[in-house]
């Protein structure tokens, strides 16, 4: 050993333990704070990519949220023009309905008109029937129409 460091030793050889005891203290509490600083960026990252994901899926949510309401609005542009389809067809079947009620009368007046001139036939037939000179008409009527 030099010397002059054996004198500047021996005051502190008592101390020399200590001092070690401490100069390990001190590695192993860089060490723990090294690892320390590593745990919270490996913890920052872990929550980056967290957080990245969860954006993603906001993202993936809001595109659906968006087709979904594109979807609704040509579905409601759909239930409109169904709508007023639908509006015109019951304006139409009114409108048919109307028609069909005014043939009806029609229909019903011919049927009693037609029905009051049957009428007058049949007495105006049984009238003839009665008198022997229409009776006699309507049989050469008969034979020459129906061939008999």
């Amino acid at each position: 050993m030099i010397p002059g460091v054996a004198n500047l030793i021996d005051p502190i050889r008592p101390y020399l333990a200590l001092i070690k005891i401490g100069l390990v203290l001190v590695v192993l509490a860089a060490v723990f704070l090294k690892g320390c600083q590593h745990g919270e960026g490996r913890a920052a990252a872990d929550h980056a990519k967290a957080i990245a994901k969860r954006d993603q899926v906001i993202a993936l949510k809001n595109q659906w949220l968006r087709d979904s309401a594109e979807s609704l609005r040509g579905a409601a542009k759909v239930l409109r023009d169904v709508d007023a389809e639908t509006e015109r067809l019951q304006r139409e079947a009114a409108a048919h309905a109307k028609r069909a009620a005014a043939a009806d009368q029609v229909a019903k007046r011919a049927r009693e008109n037609f029905e009051r001139r049957l009428d007058k036939f049949a007495q105006a037939l049984e009238h003839a029937k009665k008198n022997p000179d229409c009776v006699a008409l309507l049989k050469a009527d008969l034979r020459a129409v129906c061939g008999l």
